[in-house]
């Protein structure tokens, strides 16, 4: 009698296309249930036209980019995330992996989370 394993291994659900800000908030609920079935979410060009007064005087705080910051929020906001966002030279690569280096405050992730969507 063949088993199955108790624990799944990850699943690609595919990505949602590119002129999202971060996860968009019509998102939410598939990042959701990605992390409930344990399937990697991919936001493919997550970073495009981000900004904002709030993710700036984030990024200001920390030394960073604004797209470092938006891409510390992505990291942050779920464990199955997993962004493509896009890098067309070494020195931009740089940059984006040192926004795995930034931990944002509690207080930083809910206000970039409760921005999401808004005009800011």
């Amino acid at each position: 009698m063949h088993q199955r394993p108790v624990e799944r291994p990850l699943k690609h659900a595919g990505h949602l296309g590119g002129r999202q800000k971060r996860v968009k908030k019509k998102h939410e609920a598939v990042v959701d249930y990605c992390e409930r079935e344990n399937i990697v979410f991919v936001p493919y060009f997550p970073l495009r036209g981000v900004g904002g007064r709030t993710l700036e005087e984030i990024a200001a705080r920390h030394g960073a980019t604004p797209t470092q910051i938006a891409l510390a929020w992505l990291l942050r906001r779920s464990p199955v995330m997993l962004p493509i966002p896009g890098t067309l030279s070494l020195e931009h690569l740089k940059e984006n992996l040192a926004g795995l280096e930034i931990e944002l405050t509690d207080e930083e992730f809910e206000a970039l989370s409760a921005r999401r969507g808004s005009g800011d």
